[in-house]
């Protein structure tokens, strides 16, 4: 009778550990805001640094280094 027991109680032990392992690797897509986040971000990546001040996002000067003045380096 004890050893029928062991083997019970191991085999519910080893049960609740593979779930707790199976509940762990169920991933989560990436909801539609945070893509669109990370398109909106990455978007900008490979263009020309703004050397400037901007003016609703677009670059208003054509100096191709970036200044720390808003009046675009002159």
């Amino acid at each position: 009778m004890n050893k029928i027991f062991k083997i019970a109680l191991v085999a519910a032990v080893a049960a609740v550990a593979g779930y707790g392992v199976y509940a762990n690797q169920k991933t989560e897509g990436v909801s539609d805001l945070m893509q669109a986040n990370v398109e909106a971000l990455a978007g900008s990546e490979g263009a020309a640094p703004c050397g400037g001040p901007k003016s609703n996002g677009e670059c208003q000067s054509t100096n191709t280094v970036n200044c720390k003045d808003l009046s675009g380096c002159q």
